[in-house]
């Protein structure tokens, strides 16, 4: 993906997630597991055998792209403060 793709990707679930009424829980989630963001990817990636029962390899692989990329984690928060225009 490109950085362009990525930030749309980010903020069309940042859009759901508002929509939905789940924003202030997924900051509340950001905010609390954001250190563990490399942890976490890691450990998707070494699951990933497991978890690929469940859920397509190249999602597991951007998700833990996601997840070791602080900034954009950073900026994904700030997108889900973000007021949506009417």
């Amino acid at each position: 993906m490109t950085p362009t793709s990525d930030l749309n990707h980010d903020s069309a679930w940042a859009s759901r997630l508002r929509r939905w009424g789940l924003s202030d829980i997924a900051l509340v989630l950001l905010e609390a597991l954001q250190p563990l963001g490399l942890v976490a990817s890691q450990l998707i990636t070494f699951s990933t055998p497991v978890l690929s029962t469940f859920v397509a390899p190249h999602k597991l692989a951007q998700l833990a792209d996601w997840l070791e990329d602080p900034d954009r984690v950073e900026e994904f928060g700030a997108s889900l403060e973000r007021e949506e225009p009417l």
